[in-house]
């Protein structure tokens, strides 16, 4: 955020949520000139039209291969989170444009969207700021909830933890999760360490139980029962973890 101008990356996962972020980014008297999409889970873009009802002047934008994800699978989102959220899912998921390859200046700060790659999902990004020594990772990094490993596998989360490597490579000094629980600080080391720990715990009591979920979320939770987003462990736990037959 400028003096005058702000970015926001990403938009809240309803369209309730996304017109409270609207109004608290009215509130700070800024001028928002685009959105920016950090990967394709819809919990990071359902959002956003509501944040264009007050900022229609303002661009969503995304690296192509996230536009694509979205625009492939936003519609397959839509149904499946109708039935729980009712009206506010959006009608029509909105498909960002692609982000070209050169960086953004905002009030005369550069701002890099870099397309790491495996995260979560395969097709994500982060938003540095380096002049406020700033990573603002989507759902690379975690902090004090749960991690999303239901679309992920053993092999994918070593390349997960590898472009944790990259991020911190970046020298930044806060990075700002794509899930934050309302306590925790942005400490750059702190953050990534985390994430770190969670992924090699998983990977290491999933091989103690590579056929029993309820087992493998009892060994999580002796050493992660205080995280929020317990759903996440479920899920993860339900999809790696697959009984015999």
């Amino acid at each position: 955020m400028g003096a005058r101008d702000a970015v926001l990356v990403d938009a809240q996962p309803t369209r309730s949520a996304g017109r409270e972020l609207a109004e608290w980014i009215a509130g700070k008297g800024r001028n928002l000139v685009a959105v920016l999409i950090t990967h394709p889970h819809p919990d990071h873009y359902f959002g956003v039209e509501e944040v264009l009802r007050l900022f229609p002047q303002a661009h969503v934008l995304a690296a192509p291969p996230v536009v694509g994800e979205i625009a492939t699978n936003g519609e397959r989102h839509r149904a499946e989170l109708r039935p729980i959220f009712g009206d506010d899912v959006p009608e029509h998921p909105l498909v960002p444009r692609p982000l070209r390859p050169l960086p953004l200046m905002i009030d005369h700060q550069l701002i890099r969207v870099l397309l790491l790659g495996q995260a979560d999902c395969a097709h994500s990004t982060v938003v540095h700021v380096p002049g406020s020594r700033t990573v603002i990772a989507g759902d690379f990094a975690f902090n004090g909830t749960h991690l999303r490993t239901a679309e992920t596998t053993t092999e994918q989360r070593a390349a997960w933890q590898a472009n944790l490597d990259r991020i911190a490579g970046l020298g930044a000094e806060r990075v700002v999760a794509g899930h934050r629980a309302p306590e925790q600080d942005d400490d750059a080391d702190r953050v990534l360490d985390f994430t770190r720990g969670y992924l090699r715990d998983f990977d290491r009591l999933l091989a103690h139980h590579p056929d029993d979920p309820e087992a493998l979320i009892t060994a999580m939770g002796e050493r992660y029962g205080r995280l929020t987003l317990p759903l996440f462990l479920t899920a993860g736990a339900q999809a790696n973890a697959v009984p015999p037959g």
